[in-house]
């Protein structure tokens, strides 16, 4: 076996590759990426409704087909009011208590996409039981129709409970609708507010995520 020619031919290869220059890159011009590598300018919270005050605004949005926007309260309530008249004056778009006693907290709501033609919204609820820390089936999302009237308001008698699950400190709280026509929302941990026992519940109600069809 000729050891060292075929080894004086590996070399010349390598050398024959090495010598080859790299391929040229081919420059990037599709991005649409656009910005800078300087911090943005510092932003500057404006109150956009001075005559208006909340009890532990949550989250909003607008009321579709209407110049209305509406607010989801902590405890339960949902206020609607004109953007081009905000002088103070709101309506009461909906109170979960009114469709169930028990429940007492909201923290989210959102409308269906096609809510023309259904008048459908979802709203995240919370049901409590005075002195425990758990409750089975305490976190709910609802659906409701909203009214065609001149102030549009949550029928509370069409209420149809869609999900439950169970509930704690830590209930999730967020509603939306992808691109895919399916409904998401956060179900948190259903752990207390304290962080120092979490992990059995969690253990036992891991999802953090959740989706359904409608």
């Amino acid at each position: 076996m000729k050891l060292p020619a075929l080894i004086v031919g590996l070399s010349a290869a390598a050398v024959l590759v090495a010598a080859q220059p790299p391929p040229s890159r081919v420059p990037w011009t599709t991005s649409t990426v656009r910005g800078t590598p300087e911090p943005p300018s510092p932003y500057r919270v404006e109150r956009v409704f001075p005559a208006l005050t909340f009890n532990h605004p949550l989250e909003v949005a607008a009321l579709p087909g209407t110049d209305r926007l509406v607010v989801v309260e902590q405890a339960g309530k949902l206020r609607s009011f004109q953007v081009a008249d905000a002088t103070g004056e709101m309506d009461l778009f909906g109170d979960v208590s009114r469709f169930d006693r028990e429940l007492s907290e909201t923290y989210a709501f959102t409308f269906h996409p096609r809510f023309a033609e259904n008048r459908y919204v979802y709203v995240l609820a919370i049901a409590k039981t005075p002195g425990t820390t758990n409750r089975e089936e305490g976190t709910r999302i609802v659906r409701f129709k909203v009214t065609t009237d001149p102030i549009p308001r949550i029928d509370h008698a069409s209420g149809q409970v869609i999900i439950t699950w169970l509930q704690g400190g830590h209930n999730g709280g967020n509603l939306r609708f992808g691109p895919d026509g399916m409904l998401y929302f956060g179900a948190g941990d259903a752990g207390p507010r304290s962080e120092a026992h979490t992990s059995e519940l969690q253990s036992r109600f891991g999802i953090s995520y959740a989706v359904f069809f409608l």
